[in-house]
């Protein structure tokens, strides 16, 4: 299974189709894989949810819900700078998956 250099992004690499109820239009995030190692329950706009409903028609509840390629973090440096956008933003903050 591909990592990403982000621990706290696991999550997105262990959804399943199983993971989401679309009766109710949520997602269910593992306590295992959680950042606060504990299971969350997250509303999904109905827009998405009808998206990955589609997505995932006909296919097993294993099915994993997104592919991410490995070293994600180098992906959007790269792609920041060939954009000519820098990669440490206002404050000492960074452009990344948590950043601004």
């Amino acid at each position: 299974m591909p990592r990403l250099d982000c621990p706290a992004c696991s999550h997105q690499l262990l959804l399943t189709h199983s993971d989401f109820n679309f009766n109710s239009n949520t997602v269910t995030i593992a306590a295992r894989t959680a950042k606060n190692r504990k299971q969350a329950i997250l509303p999904l706009r109905e827009t998405t949810a009808a998206a990955l409903q589609n997505f995932f028609s006909g296919r097993l509840p294993e099915t994993r819900a997104f592919r991410v390629p490995d070293k994600t973090a180098k992906m959007l440096m790269a792609y920041l700078e060939a954009a000519g956008v820098s990669y440490q933003a206002d404050e000492g903050r960074f452009r990344d998956f948590h950043g601004p």
